[in-house]
């Protein structure tokens, strides 16, 4: 047996795991650098009993004869680090090759390589890392010892990838204890998942709050618009339903709603692949934080003339846990609904195998790396994927459910692709509708369809699959869904909307580690309020002036977050506050016991820290009264850049360079739109047309003749008394009741952009005197 390697490097290639298992499964199609005939070689120790002459290299490219000396010519893309299959004359599989580099190489060491990537979990990987993995696999001291394996049993006469007795799978056995030991998968990763926490402007209270995290997810105010969502941090799909449960009219008094009413439904997806990844390596060194994913809005409709509305939300999904009874199940009010939710449940179940497994299996044994489906093709595949696996492997749900095994499906899956033709028909007749012309004309479906059945029926890539999937039964390493129960619920309280936060997600920078949150109203609020504000305090405290701590009690409607340590600011580092607003007598100074908040929201802190000018700032707020009709105001955020004023300056010349967002459809910049590197001149001396206004904040604008006026569309200058600021990029939220148009990014995305765009440019500023 070989030993477990160090706690550091077990934890790198944990990580590396997980990140598989965070994967969509699908990525861009290789580059396209065409496609090279390169040389390969096959080569096996002596004992093997191999004709050399009677075996095929088999790509989706074309199948390629083997000559006496093992020399063959594989077509493949140019510049991708890809798999090939060596097959017999009887289509079996012998060994898996590996083109990395100029030429092609099959032998026990690049089948050894191949099966740790399927041991790894890198078939769940997107297909543009394969290669970054496949490469990462070359190191790998395990790789030794199941390479010596490999060529052992072929100069036995064996054949190490279809045998059946057991000697290769235990050598997969002992790789996997020497990459991963016995770590806790789990444990040692779950530091690292955190939630966003995004708070939203509807008065709407939930409970658990936002944060609590049930069976892998969390309830939160829907940053994008009304309603709640909710974020995943696990690899399962579920479904949320809201139910009506009761509401209270304008004279206090509650009345139930009996049998609650389902109003609406919606899917959450399961968490799909890093959106900060940008290199393996940078998860392999942790600096790649893990995101969880946002389902779209559930919308809480107010009952007709009701004060508040009364909800109880309910997440269905699959669970591996057969023993403990969800709560919720026992709730007198949902009894007829049981069986609905159970159906749910199973169809849930099945879409997580074969969208989250089998369909990233099926892509890597049929493409080997070569080629990939991009995504608007998968989307066109999983349609006709789904239609033909419900029609030859109808029984296949029997193996997900509750105390089943997501390793037998697999097998099952695998075993049907390697000996129904009819089904590998299907599968690729759907291929072939879902890719263009111009694709479809570079693969060799028959070849494809070979090195399908090859790989689907080698028993060593089998096994490969099954313990990556069977440690645990998939749940330890997939966030433990033994821990999921299949339902949980949440209550929410709906009232119409009177406050919210701005900014709902805002970034600290090493140059700006302070940012300021703003309680707003919708409309006309009358009365006396305190507002309570909590931070976890990962990274920073809250203060209001006076008082400074993680919770505060304050008569004001705003307060600023400043970090703890502005030079050790990093990307990834997360924090959130939260602020509750209670109505009170005048003269009150603090809450009263029992009381029960108007309205709570979250917002979402992120450390951002990329090189951009330390002048930029970005500063948030809401319109003022009076800005919009009724009373109604929303939040907005400017990226502004500092000039201090300088005594004997006649004239400053700004100079952007390289600046981002050309041609973005959220760049409200119109000179930045069209010119990465415009020229921005302030001349306090020359202002005839009075150019430079009066700051007021980041939310005010002003025509020249003092009223209110649209937000900028480009370099708009203010004096700010002892400065200057020039407005790079202004936006505000959607108004209450906007239809929110679809992929949406809401005002803290376009934040983040901003960032990204500044990040990529240079800021020059030169005086005349």
């Amino acid at each position: 047996m070989l030993k477990p390697r160090s706690a550091i490097l077990r934890l790198a290639l944990v990580s590396l795991l997980l990140v598989a298992l965070t994967a969509c499964g699908t990525g861009p199609t290789p580059p396209d650098g065409g496609l090279q005939d390169v040389p390969g070689q096959v080569t096996v120790p002596s004992g093997a009993g191999l004709n050399l002459a009677t075996l095929s290299v088999v790509g989706p490219h074309g199948t390629f004869p083997v000559a006496a000396d093992g020399k063959f010519t594989a077509r493949v893309p140019a510049g991708v680090v890809s798999e090939l299959t060596v097959v017999d004359a009887d289509g079996e599989l012998v060994l898996l090759a590996l083109r990395d580099g100029a030429s092609v190489v099959a032998d026990a060491t690049t089948t050894a390589r191949g099966l740790l990537f399927y041991l790894l979990g890198g078939y769940l990987l997107p297909s543009d890392q394969h290669g970054k993995l496949r490469t990462l696999i070359g190191e790998e001291r395990a790789l030794v010892a199941l390479a010596d394996e490999v060529e052992d049993s072929l100069a036995a006469g064996g054949r190490p990838l279809t045998d059946e007795d057991g000697v290769i799978a235990a050598a997969i056995q002992d790789a996997w204890s020497a990459v991963l030991g016995e770590a806790d998968l789990v444990s040692e990763f779950g530091d690292a998942v955190r939630l966003m926490q995004t708070g939203g402007s509807d008065n709407i209270l939930i409970e658990p709050g936002a944060g609590v995290v049930q069976s892998g997810s969390s309830v939160i105010h829907n940053p994008n618009g009304s309603g709640v969502a909710a974020q995943n941090t696990i690899r399962r799909p579920a479904a949320l339903l809201a139910y009506q449960v009761g509401y209270e009219d304008a004279g206090g008094t509650r009345h139930d709603v009996s049998p609650p009413v389902l109003t609406h439904t919606i899917d959450v997806p399961s968490t799909g692949r890093l959106e900060l990844f940008t290199a393996l390596n940078d998860v392999l060194t942790g600096q790649a934080p893990w995101t969880p994913v946002l389902s779209e809005g559930l919308p809480l409709v107010l009952h007709d003339g009701a004060h508040k509305t009364f909800y109880e939300l309910v997440l269905l999904g699959p669970s591996l846990d057969a023993v403990t009874r969800p709560p919720i199940y026992d709730d007198a009010r949902f009894s007829s609904e049981r069986a609905a939710w159970n159906e749910i449940i199973a169809d849930k179940l099945v879409d997580q195998f074969l969208e989250d497994i089998a369909l990233p299996l099926l892509e890597a044994l049929a493409f080997g790396g070569n080629a990939a489906l991009d995504a608007a093709e998968l989307r066109a595949f999983r349609a006709e994927f789904r239609a033909a696996t419900d029609t030859h492997l109808a029984g296949l749900g029997i193996f997900l459910k509750a105390g089943g095994s997501h390793a037998a499906a697999i097998k099952r899956f695998l075993a049907d692709v390697a000996e129904n033709s009819l089904y590998r028909s299907d599968l690729f007749a759907g291929m072939e509708r879902a890719l263009p012309e111009a694709t479809r004309n570079r693969l060799h479906f028959e070849s494809m369809e070979a090195s399908l059945k090859s790989r689907a029926n080698a028993s060593a890539i089998i096994a490969a699959v099954q313990l990556s999937l069977a440690a645990g039964d998939l749940a330890a390493i997939m966030n433990d869904l033994n821990d999921a129960l299949p339902a949980v619920s949440w209550q929410a309280t709906a009232a119409p909307t009177l406050f919210y936060l701005s900014p709902e997600t805002a970034y600290f920078t090493k140059s700006q580690p302070q940012v300021e949150l703003t309680v707003g109203t919708r409309g006309t609020v009358t009365g006396t309020f305190l507002y309570r504000w909590t931070t976890p305090g990962a990274f920073g405290r809250l203060t209001d002036g006076p008082r400074t701590g993680l919770s505060i009690v304050t008569p004001y409607s705003n307060v600023w977050y400043t970090h703890n340590a502005p030079h050790t600011v990093a990307d990834g580092q997360r924090d959130a506050v939260t602020v509750e607003v209670f109505q009170v007598e005048p003269g009150t100074t603090s809450i009263p016991a029992g009381a029960q908040p108007s309205a709570r929201m979250t917002a979402q802190l992120e450390g951002w820290n990329k090189e951009i000018d330390s002048r930029i700032v970005v500063q948030s707020g809401v319109t003022p009264s009076g800005y919009f009709r009724d009373g109604l105001s929303v939040s907005c955020s400017a990226m502004l850049l500092r000039i201090d004023k300088v005594a004997g300056v006649k004239k400053y010349n700004i100079q952007f360079s390289n600046w981002g967002g050309v041609g973005h459809e959220y760049n409200r910049n119109a000179t930045l739109y069209r010119n990465p590197s415009p020229l921005v001149v302030i001349d306090p001396i020359n202002d005839p047309d009075n150019q430079i206004r009066e700051f007021e904040g980041p939310c005010v604008w002003r025509t020249k003749s003092g009223e209110l006026a649209a937000a900028p569309a480009g370099f708009t200058i203010y004096d700010a008394g002892t400065y200057y600021l020039v407005n790079i990029q202004t936006a505000m939220a959607m108004l209450p009741g906007s239809t929110i148009p679809p992929g949406y990014i809401g005002l803290g995305g376009q934040v983040q952009l901003w960032y990204e765009w500044a990040a990529r440019g240079k800021v020059t500023v030169t005086v005349v005197r």
